[in-house]
């Protein structure tokens, strides 16, 4: 796993900070961010750990190997683990070297809207990196993400949705950019230009549904921050119905999910970043 690990150190003391990609395999435009940051980046204070998380996953271009890894950060390792899982092991170890994360992610939807999840202690980073949504409150209704790892820690967690899965290419400058406008708040790194923050929609997530059954279907095509109808029933998982809270929108919308794994998550709109 060594070399799947690239870690910066300034001569000058300072924050220890990490920036992971590839915890999902398929996830193409934070692995070849990474990979393009890290040709000539030298820190001008602290420590900075690029990690490309799953390498398996990564060299096959598939989401994981055996479990989803982005739900593995838990405090036990299971008696039988699987390779993701004592993977997370060992990544636990740098991340609790660390005082904040970056983690690069993508979604599988077409939409041109990347977002960011964290919680409210990662509100003044989330500021900086140029995405005009956040969903917070993820640590209540889910767990074993990295950025809930680290959120349970006392630390800064952001998950970056770096864009659309289906054209990686177009999102590599915005995810690099990211990068620097992170360590660039922990004086890690330079920004080249400072414009003012974009006002951000603050969504929170109220829960997260498991695919129980194969007969699991939406009652319509949806993509990430589609509105639902209150009231309406907008999906239907064997006899289980989902009714539609008020003020609610969906985020992931996976209706080919495997069973046992998350066929989406319910977001209600909590207002404007001040």
């Amino acid at each position: 796993m060594q070399n799947n690990i690239h870690t910066f150190r300034s001569d000058i003391p300072g924050p220890s900070v990490a920036v992971f990609c590839g915890v999902h395999g398929n996830e193409k435009a934070g692995i070849i961010a990474v990979r393009k940051y890290i040709e000539d980046f030298m820190p001008k204070r602290g420590t900075v750990h690029f990690v490309f998380a799953n390498p398996k996953a990564i060299e096959l271009g598939v989401r994981f190997i055996e479990k989803n890894l982005n739900r593995c950060f838990t405090p036990q390792l299971a008696p039988k683990a699987s390779y993701e899982e004592q993977l997370a092991e060992g990544l636990k170890l740098i991340l609790d070297d660390c005082d904040a994360l970056l983690d690069l992610h993508g979604y599988n939807g077409e939409e041109d809207r990347p977002f960011a999840i964290c919680e409210s202690n990662s509100l003044d980073v989330v500021k900086e990196l140029g995405t005009g949504t956040i969903i917070t409150n993820l640590s209540e209704v889910s767990t074993g993400s990295t950025d809930v790892y680290m959120y349970q820690n006392g630390k800064i967690g952001i998950c970056l949705e770096c864009g659309s899965n289906h054209l990686p290419e177009k999102y590599v400058p915005f995810a690099m950019e990211a990068i620097t406008s992170f360590l660039a708040y922990f004086g890690i790194a330079e920004k080249a230009t400072t414009s003012p923050p974009l006002p951000q929609l603050r969504l929170k997530a109220i829960m997260v549904a498991k695919k129980e059954t194969n007969n699991f279907h939406f009652d319509k095509k949806y993509m990430n921050f589609d509105k639902l109808d209150p009231g309406t029933v907008f999906a239907k998982d064997g006899r289980k119905e989902y009714i539609a809270p008020a003020n609610s929108c969906i985020i992931f919308p996976r209706p080919e999910q495997i069973i046992g794994h998350e066929a989406f998550i319910l977001a209600e709109e909590s207002g404007l970043s001040p």
